[in-house]
C-alpha cells in the first residue's frame, strides 16, 4: 500500500503486493469480527460453556474506502489467498518483570509502550515466525501494541465510481484459513 495507510495486502503467488496509488487508501475503515464457529449451551445447572474447539476460532475481515482512485484489484479473485496486515492495532499488557509475549497472532510493527507514562520503551524482539517477542523486564506494567498478520482468503470484493465526482469507493472481504 502507499504511505496513506499502515496496512497491507500481499496476494499469494504474487510477485508484488496489490498497487494503491494515491487517493486510493486514505482512511482505510476495518473491521474484524469473529466468525461464529462453535457454540455455546447451558449445561443442566444453567452454567453457560463454551463446546468451540481452539483451532475453530477465526476471523472475517472487510477493508473499505471512500476516496479518489480505485486500487489495483483486477487480478484478485475469490478465492484467491492473502496475507494481509489491516491498519488495525491490537494490545498485549506486560506484567512487571516479565520479559516474553505471545501475539495471538503473527505480529508487525511491534511497540512496548510504560503504562504510567505513556513513554516508549526500545521494541521488542520478534521472533523469527512472529508469533512471540522478548523484551528486557520492566519494573513496571507496560504494554505491547501490534498489528496482527492474517492469512485469508477472498470472500468478496467491490469496485465503483463515480465520474463527475471523481469518487471511487471499494471494499475487500476476507475470511481467515
Amino acid at each position: 500500500m502507499t504511505s496513506e495507510t499502515e496496512g497491507r495486502i500481499f496476494v499469494s503467488g504474487s510477485v508484488a503486493d496489490i498497487f494503491f496509488p494515491p487517493g486510493s487508501a486514505r482512511g482505510i475503515s476495518t473491521s474484524i469480527e469473529q466468525i461464529e464457529s462453535g457454540e455455546l449451551r447451558r449445561t443442566v445447572n444453567g452454567n453457560l460453556v463454551d463446546l468451540t474447539r481452539e483451532e475453530l476460532r477465526k476471523y472475517a475481515i472487510s477493508l473499505s474506502c471512500d476516496g479518489m482512485s480505485l486500487p489495483g484489484f483486477d487480478s484478485v479473485w475469490r478465492g484467491m489467498i492473502c496475507t494481509i496486515t489491516p491498519p488495525v492495532r491490537w494490545i498485549i499488557k506486560v506484567e512487571p518483570g516479565q520479559n516474553s509475549v505471545t501475539f495471538a497472532r503473527p505480529a508487525a510493527n511491534a511497540k512496548m509502550f510504560d503504562a504510567e507514562t505513556n513513554n516508549p520503551f526500545p521494541d521488542p524482539i520478534i521472533g523469527s515466525n512472529g508469533t512471540s517477542a522478548t523484551f528486557s523486564a520492566q519494573a513496571s506494567v507496560a504494554w505491547i501494541e501490534y498489528q496482527p498478520i492474517f492469512q485469508t482468503r477472498v470472500v468478496g470484493r467491490s469496485e465503483s465510481s463515480e465520474e463527475w465526482e471523481a469518487s471511487a469507493t471499494w471494499s475487500l472481504e476476507l475470511e481467515e484459513i
